[in-house]
């Protein structure tokens, strides 16, 4: 079956004069800005519809071939950016802006892109909001999710996406995957002027608090919102989404099926199918009795101190955790140890929730007593 790479090869030739934008499109603009662009300029603007092609950005963007061997996350990326030299429909796309704000001492990670399209003289702007990269920063950033609202990203992108609609663009879409169709979902309920947003795309990304879904301002922008899950979704199935997203085949299984480039594409759609799977479904309904049932004191000292102890690891990128905290296994062993007792029962309260969680879901599945 076709994927989003097929979909260039086949379509590329047409410019989006030609071809207008499809939700094909819009994953491919998501991705686009999980590239290194810091490696061009941060933070870079430019005025509107005036930036440098991508094309021209590709080899200061990647300055090194990436080996063959490259993990299945970040080659299908690469490629992507390889395959728009030989295609109009990407290779005239502008970089007006982008930033990168990392911070690890405020638990953030956030990272944005505006791309710029002149369509039959129209100055069209596609907002990304890149998705959580590898670090632990941006981890734990998702994690705080759980029991903070707003966390550093989402302010940032209310920010941002308030700086673009000041712009002057004829039309404004907004896109992102994982966190950054969160982003792209929160930060268009919650911006100057929402009307002026032609459409929001959130490719598996988290859903939102209860308070912001039930908002005048969510219902403003609702009817725009375009939310695409994989058949066996896990982080699209997060929080609450406020709409009913579409769900895709995918190559892929489990929680594999998050990365895009195995989600089946015919045409210019994805292939839809009926349902979720039924670990997905089991998944979301342990998931969502657990967050109803613990209290934001449970969740928030959940998160803190699991990721209290990856940091005595050392690990920068989420790959290193397991190998860190071997390494410093007496380290670990003492933060746990100097966990206050208090802390200590509503942690085991919380766990305790989690397991029954489980229980719970499995009675309402099968329908046991």
């Amino acid at each position: 079956m076709s994927n989003a790479i097929d979909y260039v090869s086949w379509r590329g030739d047409l410019s989006f004069s030609s071809d207008g934008f499809n939700e094909v499109d819009m994953l491919i603009f998501s991705e686009l800005v999980y590239a290194p662009l810091e490696n061009h300029s941060n933070p870079f603007q430019t005025s509107v519809c005036n930036g440098p092609t991508l094309v021209s950005l590709f080899k200061t963007v990647y300055p090194k071939p990436m080996p063959k061997k490259t993990s299945y996350v970040f080659r299908p990326r690469y490629d992507l950016w390889c395959m728009m030299q030989n295609y109009r429909r990407f290779a005239e796309v502008r970089l007006d802006r982008f930033i990168s704000n990392f911070e690890p001492e405020n638990d953030k990670q956030f990272a944005a892109a505006v791309f710029c399209c002149n369509i039959n003289d129209k100055r069209i702007a596609v907002v990304s909001f890149r998705g959580t990269d590898s670090t632990v920063t941006g981890w734990k950033e998702d994690f705080d999710m759980a029991y903070k609202s707003p966390i550093p990203a989402q302010s940032d992108s209310v920010g941002f996406l308030n700086s673009v609609l000041k712009t002057g663009y004829d039309e404004i879409y907004v896109c992102g995957h994982s966190k950054g169709g969160n982003l792209a979902m929160y930060s268009s309920a919650l911006c100057a002027s929402p009307q002026a947003i032609k459409a929001v795309y959130n490719f598996d990304g988290p859903g939102l608090q209860k308070s912001m879904i039930s908002s005048e301002t969510w219902e403003k922008v609702k009817p725009k919102i375009h939310s695409f899950i994989p058949e066996s979704s896990v982080i699209g199935l997060l929080l609450v989404q406020g709409t009913s997203p579409v769900v895709i085949e995918s190559d892929s299984k489990g929680i594999m099926q998050h990365n895009p480039f195995y989600w089946h594409v015919c045409g210019t759609h994805f292939v839809e199918t009926e349902d979720t799977t039924f670990s997905s479904r089991f998944l979301d309904e342990t998931l969502h009795d657990f967050m109803e049932t613990c209290t934001l004191e449970q969740k928030e000292l959940l998160v803190r101190t699991t990721f209290e102890i990856i940091e005595v690891s050392g690990a920068v990128r989420v790959r290193d955790i397991a190998k860190g905290l071997m390494l410093n296994l007496p380290q670990v062993r003492k933060k746990i140890s100097s966990i206050p007792e208090s802390d200590r029962k509503v942690l085991a309260d919380a766990l305790r929730i989690m397991a029954g969680s489980g229980s719970r879901t499995m009675k309402l599945l099968f329908g046991k007593d």
